[in-house]
């Protein structure tokens, strides 16, 4: 609950400072925007593409351990990352019952001059889940969202409102704080 609300609270002050990202979980397991796109252009007033990918790639190395690992780039135009969510990240409501779901997700950013685009993550389908009496065992994560969050019809469960708002808030803080002015990433010394 605590990270839940950490989560929030961190979106909140991301959001209010910059507002770029807000995909939205779909019941097949994929994020899309309000208006069904699979991407949003956010504007850097007076930047060059240089300066972005600069901002970009910096912010990538203060938030990932080792970035090199999940970063691939191509200078001044691309940033994909390919990161691991560990258990109840990108799926909370399985900790629930003691098992642990954990995924690969992938980011992109495409720079140009004055504006970024972000293309919608993408949660990778070959997770695995672990705990129980079965042991570890490969899921689907579309699968997974399709049966435990959404109803048949595509609405959310009302059960699982919180999750998919807490899946929703990691995925976006995520994005946001790497999209995030320098200024605006509070930095300890």
């Amino acid at each position: 609950m605590k990270k839940i609300l950490s989560l929030l609270l961190l979106s909140f002050c991301v959001l209010n400072s910059v507002a770029q990202a807000n995909f939205k979980l779909n019941a097949n397991g994929q994020f899309t925007t309000e208006n069904g796109e699979d991407f949003i252009v956010v504007p850097f007033e007076n930047k060059s593409a240089h300066e972005i990918y600069t901002l970009l790639t910096s912010n990538v190395t203060s938030i990932y351990n080792n970035a090199s690992k999940v970063m691939n780039t191509v200078e001044d135009n691309t940033v994909k990352i390919r990161g691991f969510a560990s258990s109840g990240k990108l799926f909370p409501y399985v900790t629930m019952f003691n098992f642990s779901v954990e995924t690969y997700y992938q980011l992109e950013f495409k720079i140009r001059d004055g504006r970024v685009r972000v293309s919608a993550p993408i949660v990778e389908d070959n997770g695995n889940m672990t705990g129980g009496t079965k042991g570890p065992s490969a899921v689907s994560y579309s699968g997974m969202v399709q049966k435990h969050l959404f109803e048949k019809n595509g609405t959310v469960k009302k059960k699982r409102a919180k999750d998919v708002t807490a899946i929703e808030t990691y995925i976006n803080t995520l994005i946001n704080r790497i999209l995030a002015e320098s200024s605006q990433i509070e930095e300890d010394w």
